[in-house]
């Protein structure tokens, strides 16, 4: 049994817990499942739409449409280029 199955994942869980003081933690295989958690712990709805910067992973993309809900790039221009003016 690896490092990321079985006790290990909930010791972590555990660590995470009493390091943060917080009541509950949830250990993510990678960075896309946790964006996914966390949409999903905010409530974003089918429909919904999400802001998101314009510079980033596919991942944060991709979460949003998994909930099918819409990407809305923040801090871009009509062409989806970065608007120095808008990063300001």
């Amino acid at each position: 049994m690896g490092i990321s199955s079985g006790k290990y994942v909930e010791e972590f869980e555990n660590y995470i817990c009493k390091f943060t003081v917080a009541k509950y933690t949830i250990a993510c295989i990678n960075g896309t499942s946790a964006l996914h958690v966390a949409i999903r712990l905010v409530g974003v709805m089918p429909e919904g739409e999400v802001i998101v910067p314009t510079m980033t992973f596919i991942a944060t993309v991709n979460v949003v449409r998994y909930l099918n809900a819409e990407s809305i790039f923040i801090d871009c221009d009509d062409y989806y280029n970065i608007d120095v003016e808008k990063t300001l």
